[in-house]
């Protein structure tokens, strides 16, 4: 049975007076900076609202900004930060570290993605509490890497299920941030939760106009390789300046493998003038450059969701290639099974500016209803009270 204080709030989180105090939460996060990292504003706000009290271990380098933090440590309201270098698994946290953390004596230890749940472990073995795990995906296998299935198609849900069993019992609760996993979610009971992934708009940058941008320019911004469908990205754009003479098109970010090396080699032939190819920008250029764009390319069937956060942000259609994350096609998005359909699509957005202005404020809608810091951050907190509630249940 789940026992609950008339407030609604579990006794942990209350003193031995009987008031209300902050949750004590330990997070173990692949990298942690609330100047950039959009999570990390999250639980800097839940923090400053004193909802938590937090103290985070995170990677000094954050892969996905490409941005290494200025110091190993950082103080705000209610929230310490701890840095390390290397990446967020097991072994790179020093036992300094996870005494740090686990001096907190936390309620709840959140493990941000699989990996760092070998972390989360490691601060449970000192100080005891139970581990709520925040995922992108847990029951759809389309983001799986394709080194987990082989690349056999038929292996993706066996594998996925597998490796849902193994880190679910690492686990008391766990959230997930894939909106198209929410039917799976609610029959899964009160153990799963959707927490959606924050798209929080750049500090004074509005979305965009029409009027203004270079209604000839695609754009694309992330790192490139085959699990992110690299041979889509560049077979789109390929086609488009091939055929529409007046094209342009802007590709920023690293390739990571070697299917990406090779894909990007098929545009070398195509001059600035067309093509503009950087390995990477500032985030503060970057977002200019979707915020000037015609559209945006989001090529993957399961990843990009940072880059499509930003460009609904900014006012910026979006252009994929199926139904995934919160892509509602025709209604925020356009969707492009080809690259003849993805230069048909190129055509609407330049010739129709109803539909482009439809697009527009529906992405934005959509990023504002659902990925704001509030909004996630109550999702957050709901799924915190939700662990400790388990855990009294299964105490009982």
């Amino acid at each position: 049975m789940i026992v609950a204080t008339p407030a609604g709030t579990p006794p942990e989180t209350r003193d031995a007076a009987g008031a209300h105090r902050p949750l004590k939460v330990v997070g173990i996060f692949p990298a942690f900076d609330p100047a950039i990292n959009e999570l990390a504003m999250v639980w800097r706000d839940l923090a400053a609202r004193g909802l938590v009290e937090c103290r985070m271990i995170g990677a000094a380098t954050d892969v996905l900004k490409a941005s290494d933090a200025a110091s190993l440590s950082a103080e705000y309201p209610n929230l310490s930060i701890r840095r390390f270098l290397g990446d967020s698994e097991g072994g790179t946290a020093s036992a300094d570290l996870i005494e740090w953390a686990a001096a907190l004596q936390p309620d709840v230890i959140v493990c941000e993605i699989e990996s760092t749940v070998v972390v989360g472990r490691r601060v449970q073995q000192r100080s005891p509490a139970p581990i709520l795990l925040h995922v992108e995906h847990w029951f759809e296998s389309r983001a799986l890497p394709r080194r987990y299935h082989l690349g056999i198609p038929a292996l993706r849900d066996p594998v996925q299920a597998l490796w849902r069993t193994w880190f679910g019992r690492q686990a008391e609760a766990v959230m997930i941030a894939n909106p198209m996993e929410r039917g799976a979610i609610e029959a899964g009971g009160e153990r799963y939760a959707y927490a959606p992934w924050p798209h929080p708009p750049a500090e004074g940058a509005e979305p965009a106009p029409r009027a203004g941008r270079d209604l000839t320019r695609v754009i694309y911004v992330g790192s490139m390789s085959r699990w992110k469908a690299v041979d889509t990205l560049v077979d789109n754009v390929e086609h488009l300046l091939e055929t529409v003479p007046d094209a342009t098109a802007t590709i920023v970010g690293p390739p990571t493998d070697r299917s990406a090396r090779e894909a990007l080699a098929r545009l070398d032939r195509w001059g600035p003038d067309r093509l503009t190819r950087l390995p990477r920008l500032p985030r503060e250029a970057a977002l200019a450059a979707i915020r000037g764009a015609l559209c945006v390319v989001a090529p993957s069937g399961s990843m990009g969701w940072g880059q499509i956060g930003d460009a609904w942000n900014a006012g910026t259609p979006v252009v994929g290639v199926a139904r995934y994350y919160d892509i509602e096609p025709d209604r925020n998005a356009l969707l492009a099974v080809d690259p003849q359909g993805f230069v048909a699509r190129y055509r609407q957005l330049r010739d129709e500016a109803a539909l482009w202005e439809r697009l527009s404020s529906e992405g934005l809608r959509t990023v504002r209803d659902g990925h704001s810091i509030r909004v996630v951050g109550d999702a957050v907190m709901d799924g915190l009270h939700r662990t400790l509630r388990l855990q009294r249940t299964t105490r009982g």
